[in-house]
């Protein structure tokens, strides 16, 4: 177990040093409550909140094939075959037109298209929701078996002391010393 906990922590194989149990203290006081600040830096709400990102701005380009597209280009004039053809009003006119009417008879795709970009901006959306609660959900988890943690040690605390006495009067009683008064605990 130390050699595959020196490799996690990028270190040659080998022992670990390490104290005794009595000698660590537990932290003593965490402030309840964590900021939604702190939920941002997981990784999986990242990769949910860069998700929806992604899928908001797909949803936007799907919103630009609505609108009317105007390409100018170097090809006409490397492809043509003289020079009066370059400067040919019809080609020009026919390159805007089609530009111009493109989205009025693709309406039927562009409107599928962006129905099918909302639907998935919607579940990346509630991808992200679910992730933010799972993380609020381990958040809580992890506190809550802190707390419950703090509370065994301060209970094992006690019955380690009464545990003790209990040994100390058991010595006295078969040394013949018994003790003047016994405290119930």
């Amino acid at each position: 177990m130390e050699n595959a906990l020196s490799i996690l922590l990028g270190r040659v194989p080998g022992p670990i040093n390490r104290s005794s149990l009595w000698e660590q203290h537990p932290i003593n006081y965490i402030q309840t409550g964590i900021p939604a600040q702190l939920l941002a830096n997981r990784p999986d709400v990242q990769e949910a909140e860069e998700n929806f990102r992604y899928y908001f701005e797909f949803t936007n380009v799907a919103r630009t094939y609505f609108y009317p597209s105007l390409t100018i280009t170097a090809s006409k004039g490397w492809s043509a075959s003289s020079l009066s053809s370059v400067f040919n009003p019809s080609a020009i006119l026919g390159n805007i037109a089609g530009g111009l009417a493109q989205p009025i008879f693709n309406n039927g795709i562009n409107k599928t298209r962006l129905k099918v970009a909302r639907g998935q901006q919607q579940e990346a959306f509630y991808n992200f929701q679910k992730s933010l609660l799972m993380a609020g959900q381990e958040v809580s988890n992890s506190l809550s078996g802190y707390q419950t943690a703090v509370e065994k040690t301060s209970a094992r605390d006690s019955q380690i002391v009464n545990l003790q006495k209990a040994v100390n009067y058991t010595q006295q009683l078969v040394r013949g010393i018994v003790p003047l008064t016994i405290q119930k605990y």
